[in-house]
């Protein structure tokens, strides 16, 4: 190995010790207080908010998970779990986040359907199913990782298709205003509110993993690894900052962010 071989190994190395700390250290005790505000009624009926909870969870597992990236540099047979980890990430936040888009989408131009299957009982088979999914998906990527390169592009295509359907049906809806309110009242902060959170879940999906998928396919190109490897720094650094979207959308919405005060 030569002086720059090493010098690079060394500055990869920095770097996820940098980026993941950070992780820990903000995006665990955020995440934790979501759930603890969900799990006590404090940020809003578990009924209304198990999505954004199954969410919170995610992230604390992944957190967690994320230390295995330490172990990786030490230790080589960890390997198999780096992978599991890095597809648990991969499939899980994008899952939830889409769920949530559908869950809005829903709640403004289907009321009647999104008011018939809003029981408890309903969301809870909704969320064992994506947890089943995320960890069929992410044994899926792990065992066949030499293949899940092209099948991880097409899960983000469809995703980002669902995503893009529900934020333009909700932009239709809210410049259409109610019978009798003019497009004003509590309808429309409702359509306004689920505007939002589908506006900001999208662009940070598309602004995350655009660089993922640019990454798989300049693997299959002759691109050099040091634009590889800056495209993987900054998709990685806004992975774990988009980690935020959702905690943050939350205590606006609770009104726990003293800046910024929900509707």
């Amino acid at each position: 190995m030569n002086t720059s071989d090493a010098s690079s190994l060394s500055d990869t190395k920095i770097f996820t010790i940098f980026s993941t700390s950070v992780n820990l250290l903000l995006s665990l005790p955020i995440n934790s207080y979501i759930a603890w505000l969900i799990a006590t009624g404090s940020g809003g009926t578990l009924e209304a908010e198990l999505l954004p909870l199954n969410l919170a969870v995610f992230e604390i597992l992944f957190c967690l998970l994320s230390i295995v990236r330490f172990l990786k540099m030490i230790f080589t047979s960890v390997d198999l779990l780096s992978h599991f980890a890095k597809a648990f990430l991969w499939s899980g936040r994008p899952v939830f986040q889409c769920c949530i888009c559908v869950e809005q989408f829903l709640a403004v131009v289907h009321p009647v359907l999104f008011l018939r299957y809003k029981p408890l009982r309903y969301k809870v088979a909704l969320s064992v199913l994506a947890w089943v999914a995320i960890i069929g998906l992410s044994l899926f990527y792990t065992f066949l990782y030499s293949i899940y390169y092209l099948c991880y592009v097409g899960e983000c295509v469809v995703l980002i298709l669902v995503m893009l359907f529900c934020y333009f049906s909700v932009l239709v809806a809210l410049k259409r205003p109610g019978p009798g309110r003019g497009g004003k009242g509590r309808g429309s902060t409702v359509k306004g509110r689920a505007f939002l959170t589908i506006l900001v879940i999208t662009v940070s999906f598309l602004g995350t993993y655009f660089f993922w998928c640019v990454i798989i396919i300049s693997s299959l190109n002759s691109w050099s690894s040091h634009d590889r490897k800056l495209l993987t720094r900054i998709s990685t650094t806004l992975t774990f900052a988009s980690g935020f979207i959702q905690p943050l959308l939350h205590l606006r919405k609770a009104g726990k962010l003293w800046c910024l005060k929900g509707n």
